[in-house]
C-alpha cells in the first residue's frame, strides 16, 4: 500500500466522520427547534390562560363589591329601623 493510498484513506474516513458529525448536528438542531416552538406554543398558552383568569377575578371582584355594597345598605336601613 502506498503512502498516497493510506493518506487519502485516512482523509476519507475524516470527511466521513464530519459528515456524520454534520449530519447529527443538523439533526439535533431541527430538534431543538421543534423543542422550543413547542415551548413557544405553551408560554403563549399560558400567557393566554393568565390573561382570562385575570378578567374573570376582576369580573368576581366586581361583584362582590355590589354584593358588599348592597350589604352595607341593608344595615343601614336595618340599623335606622331599630333607632
Amino acid at each position: 500500500m502506498s503512502i498516497i493510498h493510506v493518506m487519502k484513506t485516512k482523509n476519507n474516513k475524516k470527511e466521513r466522520e464530519m459528515v456524520k458529525r454534520g449530519v447529527f448536528i443538523e439533526d439535533l438542531d431541527s430538534k431543538l427547534d421543534l423543542v422550543l416552538e413547542g415551548f413557544n406554543m405553551l408560554s403563549k398558552k399560558i400567557e393566554d390562560l393568565q390573561s382570562e383568569m385575570n378578567r374573570k377575578f376582576q369580573e368576581i371582584d366586581f361583584k362582590f363589591d355590589i354584593v358588599f355594597e348592597e350589604l352595607r345598605d341593608i344595615r343601614k336601613q336595618m340599623a335606622t329601623q331599630k333607632v
